[in-house]
């Protein structure tokens, strides 16, 4: 572990980074946000909670000493009747420096420090064009002298502060055997229980999720020899000796069950389905041991020893309690590191591992003994999800081989090139449905219970009187209907499908570059849906129903592309045509008669195209001739 200056160094650059400026500027409420962002990332609740305190206790304390005049003038709340008083300037950063009779600043320059940071003196002025990259980190840390001034995120981050504190207090008020940890391990247990509490939606979807990062590859290449050795040709005892000193603090089952108790219903629901092996293990899965009253504990010194001295482990199916205990003791076992890379886990994303996975063959098929003996605590562990899914039932040599050591070939910008590019993928589909969104004029949104409300209405209504609205799978309010507004029309709207194409197709080919086997053609995979986001956001159902009454989309993009400018190229009235022709062509082609058939989608194209919903510009264009063509009932191509 770092000591305190190198982590606070790492966390400065960090937000270095991650910031437009290449450096800290905590005069900036974005910059406190970021800062916000990376301690809670980082398990640093508790710091975030007395740095951003200090950053706005000292300049409460400094705003005390002085009085505003007006104009930006101060002076110092002591002189505020003196004609002659010295005036002030305060700047974005803060702080006052004196100023002349003409307003200009005197040769004295007044100095702060932040309480708690008496180690940095105040920063000079950085070059905000130099690159991130060449920001030394004596001079970013320098930096913390800048300071919170915006009255309203003071508020705000105040505000969220107690908020915090406050729910912190009621949790602890529920697990009293915290109190009986040592003094040094209590601290560090309140941080991991508020990781907990911070839990959302598991994040394991989306491109490039399971990848591995620079840290993982570096900590995975340092950590290389204690895995080897750890899984020892995969014999259950010397795995266990693994096993026990990842989770190497003990904790009681009281504390384990207190501090789950406090746990979010979605962190539960979670743990209790977590390390799902299958249909192999089935009912077998492991989620505690006996106890001598018949009890299930997590804890394998309460257990019930049998006539062989062995503990006796209780099995059952999952989603499962007591299995959503024992995977908590687990985490807390590990004090909140990933079993493999040594780094902080993200219970966003974090899976139970089996160190020599379920169906491993390297002594052949697993036998039922095998699978008993995989399927136990004493062969699990916590990692990230990145390290389970890439490690799957691999041993650990093979993992190391086709997952690690290919990586250890590539450079820092490698690196920074395929995170870049994967974090770009992450935000396209959001991106793209914000885009959308503002090509329509009027929309209505749709009510979560049923009904529906204008945009317009919603938005002129109070906070606390607005209905709960739907959103997509996004986080956005659902549209239930719309049309294009006045200012789209074919031409801009065929240019806007143009960038985003431009846009994908940078990231695939950064992609390509980057990944190998599996990974590469995924990443050729990657593809834009703002062709079925526009149908959608005009409140057309974009899916045909099949056979066996699942939905599945009609064509490619560059097929609801066309359709959606065939609408963008009509007036207000025309549009609700196309819209209405649209949700025909969809009842006929659901009907039971088509949809048992072979020509679905022919049927639907020929609907819209016997009643000339696509214009002849569409048909002729070479991106959309094709798409829209389509099979009559003799099987000629129209």
């Amino acid at each position: 572990m770092a000591d305190n200056t190198q982590l606070f160094e790492d966390i400065l650059l960090e937000l270095s980074y991650r910031s437009d400026e290449g450096y800290p500027d905590f005069s900036k409420p974005e910059h406190i946000t970021i800062l916000s962002e990376i301690l809670t990332e980082w398990g640093m609740t508790d710091v975030k909670y007395e740095l951003i305190k200090n950053l706005l206790k000292e300049d409460e304390e400094e705003d005390k000493k002085y009085f505003h005049k007006g104009k930006g003038v101060y002076v110092k709340i002591g002189d505020k009747d003196k004609e002659d008083a010295q005036t002030f300037k305060k700047d974005d950063s803060g702080k006052y420096s004196p100023v002349d009779k003409d307003g200009e600043e005197s040769e004295e320059k007044s100095k702060t420090k932040i309480s708690g940071a008496d180690d940095f003196q105040h920063a000079p002025d950085i070059n905000k064009e130099k690159p991130k990259q060449d920001i030394k980190v004596k001079k970013v840390k320098n930096t913390i002298q800048d300071r919170i001034t915006d009255p309203e995120i003071k508020k705000e981050v105040e505000q969220d502060i107690k908020e915090e504190e406050k729910l912190n207090e009621e949790i602890l008020s529920k697990i009293p055997s915290l109190k009986e940890l040592p003094s040094d391990l209590q601290e560090g247990y309140k941080q991991l229980i508020a990781r907990g509490h911070l839990f959302g939606r598991r994040s394991n979807a989306g491109f490039g999720k399971n990848n591995f990062g620079l840290k993982d590859r570096d900590t995975l290449v340092a950590n290389k020899e204690n895995l080897l050795k750890g899984y020892n040709d995969a014999k259950p005892e010397l795995v266990e000796k693994f096993v026990r000193s990842v989770r190497s603090t003990k904790v009681s089952e009281d504390f384990v069950r207190e501090s789950y108790d406090t746990l979010p219903p979605k962190l539960k629901t979670y743990l209790k389905g977590a390390g799902q092996a299958g249909k192999v293990v089935g009912k077998n899965h492991f989620i505690g041991y006996e106890k001598e009253d018949g009890s299930i504990t997590s804890n394998i010194e309460e257990s019930k020893k049998d006539e062989n001295g062995n503990p006796i482990p209780v099995r059952g199916s999952i989603p499962n309690t007591d299995r959503a205990r024992l995977v908590w003791r687990i985490y807390l076992e590990q004090g909140g590191m990933c079993a493999y890379t040594g780094l902080p886990l993200d219970v966003e994303s974090m899976d139970l591992e089996h160190v020599v996975g379920i169906m491993n063959k390297d002594k052949g098929t697993p036998t039922e003994e095998d699978l008993l003996n995989r399927e136990n605590e004493r062969n699990h562990v916590i990692t990230t999800t990145r390290a389970n899914q890439r490690k799957k039932d691999l041993n650990m040599n093979e993992f190391y081989e086709r997952e690690v050591t290919p990586l250890e070939q590539k450079s820092d910008e490698d690196f920074k090139a395929m995170e870049s590019a994967i974090e770009e993928v992450g935000i396209m589909q959001p991106r793209t449905e914000q885009t959308v969104a503002r090509f329509m004029g009027e929309v209505m949104y749709s009510i979560k219970g049923g009904g529906s409300i204008s945009q317009s209405d919603y938005l002129e209504m109070d906070e606390s009187q607005r209905p709960e609205l739907t959103t997509t799978d996004l986080g956005s309010p659902k549209i239930k209907d719309a049309v294009f507004s006045e200012s789209i029309t074919l031409e801009s709207l065929q240019k806007e499908f143009d960038y985003e194409d431009e846009q994908f197709n940078k990231v695939r080919t950064t992609l390509s570059e980057q990944l190998d086997g599996n990974d590469k053609k995924k990443a050729a995979q990657i593809k834009t849906k703002m062709g079925k986001r526009c149908i959608t956001m005009l409140g057309l159902g974009g899916n045909l129903m099949a056979p066996d009454r699942r939905t599945n989309t009609i064509s490619s993009d560059t097929f609801y592309r066309g359709y959606a400018l065939a609408i963008a190229d009509q007036d207000k009235e025309g549009q609700e045509k196309l819209k209405q022709l649209w949700n025909e062509a969809r009842k006929f082609a659901n009907s039971e008669e088509i949809r048992t058939g072979d020509r679905q989608k022919d049927a639907f194209v020929e609907y819209i195209r016997e009643r000339d919903g696509i214009p002849e510009s569409i048909l002729n264009d070479p991106r959309y001739k094709k798409v829209w063509s389509y099979k009559d009932k003799d099987g000629q191509i129209k």
